[in-house]
């Protein structure tokens, strides 16, 4: 089975109206400001270790990264990714949201809202026609205006059609030292 669902949201629906609080801030990513909290954050999203985290922020690149500081303290962030869709033959600017998370303290008090529609009103601002997402959920989301988009296709194969072959390849059990290269 194969599977493609998205969300995304119309930048300019009524629901995303949350207003902004005092005391509340959408920054970008610093390292010797954020790193510490953000390596938490992102090993319970993905459920990794410290240094994957690192590499995590590494490969995205850390200016796509936001943080939401409640007056200088890290609270939570999210991945904005430049992205192009097309609409009509025309290529128009979105951005994707990955990465979402609110630090432990801060969780059921609306933060991750709060995250979501900062993180829009600066798309907005940057020219960004709609903002994506692969939704983990759909309370949190959809209470900013993102709604089910894009399609779904599933095919299903029985694997008796699937021929029979000879491998010279090792099968064995993973372990730690095979970490690095995965």
């Amino acid at each position: 089975r194969t599977g493609f669902r998205s969300t995304a949201v119309d930048m300019n629906s009524p629901l995303r109206a949350q207003s902004a609080r005092d005391g509340w801030n959408l920054l970008p990513y610093e390292a010797d400001r954020h790193a510490a909290k953000h390596r938490l954050v992102v090993g319970d999203i993905f459920a990794c270790t410290a240094e994957e985290a690192d590499r995590w922020v590494e490969v995205a690149g850390s200016e796509k990264i936001r943080v939401l500081e409640c007056q200088g303290e890290y609270a939570a962030t999210a991945l904005l990714m430049p992205m192009h869709q097309f609409f009509g033959g025309k290529r128009v600017q979105t951005r994707g949201a990955a990465g979402v998370g609110v630090l432990a303290p801060y969780r059921r008090g609306g933060i991750g809202s709060l995250l979501m529609a900062e993180c829009l009103r600066e798309m907005e601002a940057a020219g960004d026609a709609c903002a994506n997402l692969y939704a983990s959920t759909t309370k949190l989301y959809r209470g900013v205006g993102y709604e089910m988009a894009g399609t779904h296709y599933s095919a299903t194969l029985e694997t008796s059609y699937i021929p029979a072959t000879r491998s010279t390849l090792e099968v064995r059990a993973l372990s730690d030292a095979d970490r690095p290269a995965m």
